[in-house]
């Protein structure tokens, strides 16, 4: 619970368990509970910051990011009306209360009147009884990342079209086309939809995917048309607004767009910047996205800026070899890693195989060297039983170069 709309934030509830120390200026929801209620404000405004989410420091420092009201409710209210949804509706609560997925599975379903179904303790993360569980529970609507997607159309979920099921949303990383296509067989008539969007901005935009998606395509959907309620420019290396079919990063401005990070002036002011054509209507937030411009209103993600590196002279998007080593038959998860050795910088590899599958680092980079060039093949490829995950169902990208690092993963 923060502050009024413009003014400093006093205090935040901290939920049980959490050390208070660990954030400046918090205190424990116990002793919020068992203070007067008088003393809560009883009207907070749109503007006034509703939670504060850490990103997952998958790929660096975490950060906290400071989402009021209004960030929270016209993302609601649009996903909503985007999916018509009803109170007839079951919704699930898949994503922890940590990750910004969970701000629709709740708050939507409070909007519309559906019903939120809990994931029972457990099973999040285990594919085939998770795909089960959509179908006992009549879940119409499913809310998650690609790799739990992915996960469960690869493993032999899905075999049987769930009955309720009518809509399934993914965002938070790029979905692989194989096992995109292959939930699209396995899942006719429901309808798809990509949502892109930083922790700083939460959904920012959309693509509806429309017809069978063709078998030899690998580029990655496009992240599609900005939100109504916010608006994007295209800046390239130049600075200046990118064209049809130029690249450049894309800057974020609107009602989804945070107000800060917590305790962090500093950062706040090298991520939410002025308009760049001196236009002076708010700010717009740096996603560290590059894209391309596909016409006036879709979009096409590129990559991160610190996925995007340069190897032995040569500028590349560490997306485009994930891609290649999903394409191996015996694949079920893949991660291209960048690593700094003695000035240079180095392309690493870690899967994980489907069960009863067979592959060797060498057969791995072999398949990498029939669809990239050889600059882009891994240097080596550390075969795992599964990919380490942060608590957001992500590739946990630190642990992973650690275990690149030693050659191994460390003992259980």
């Amino acid at each position: 619970l923060l502050g009024a709309e413009g003014a400093p934030a006093p205090r935040t509830i901290v939920v049980a368990g959490l050390d208070a120390t660990l954030l400046p200026g918090a205190v424990p929801l116990e002793e919020i509970l068992l203070g007067p209620a008088a003393s809560l404000p009883e009207h907070p405004g749109a503007g006034d910051v509703a939670y504060i989410l850490y990103t997952s420091g998958s790929t660096g420092d975490p950060k906290g990011v400071m989402l009021t009201h209004q960030n929270a409710l016209c993302f609601v209210r649009w996903a909503a009306k985007e999916i018509r949804l009803t109170d007839r509706d079951r919704l699930s609560s898949h994503a922890p209360l940590h990750f910004d997925l969970s701000v629709f599975d709740l708050y939507a379903a409070f909007l519309a009147g559906a019903s939120l179904h809990l994931v029972p303790e457990g099973l999040s993360y285990f594919p085939l009884p998770l795909a089960r569980w959509i179908d006992e529970e009549r879940i119409s609507v499913w809310y998650s990342v690609p790799s739990i997607l992915a996960g469960m159309t690869t493993n032999g979920g899905f075999e049987t079209p769930p009955r309720a099921l009518r809509v399934i949303l993914f965002a938070g990383e790029v979905f692989p086309m194989r096992p995109l296509r292959e939930m699209q067989r396995r899942l006719p008539g429901v309808d798809l939809l990509n949502l892109y969007g930083p922790t700083e901005t939460n959904v920012c935009s959309y693509h509806r995917v429309e017809g069978m998606l063709p078998d030899d395509r690998r580029e990655p959907l496009p992240i599609g048309r900005v939100c109504p309620y916010d608006e994007a420019i295209v800046l390239t290396d130049a600075g200046t607004p990118a064209a049809v079919g130029e690249e450049g990063e894309l800057w974020i401005r609107g009602e989804s767009v945070m107000q800060g990070y917590w305790n962090d002036a500093e950062r706040t002011a090298r991520a939410l910047v002025p308009d760049p054509r001196g236009e002076g209507r708010g700010p717009y937030y740096r996603t560290g996205d590059y894209v391309r411009r596909i016409d006036e209103e879709q979009l096409d993600f590129l990559g991160r800026r610190d996925s995007m590196i340069k190897s032995r002279g040569y500028r590349i998007e560490l997306g485009d070899i994930e891609a290649a080593l999903f394409e191996h038959p015996a694949v079920e998860e893949a991660a291209a890693l960048a690593v700094g050795e003695g000035g240079e910088t180095r392309i690493h590899a870690a899967v994980a195989l489907k069960k009863d599958a067979s592959a060797t680092p060498r057969a791995v980079q072999k398949h990498c060297l029939s669809l990239l060039p050889r600059y882009m093949v891994p240097e080596s490829v550390l075969i795992l039983s599964a990919l380490p995950r942060t608590s957001t169902g992500k590739v946990d990208r630190v642990r992973l170069a650690t275990y690149l690092h030693d050659g191994h993963p460390p003992e259980a």
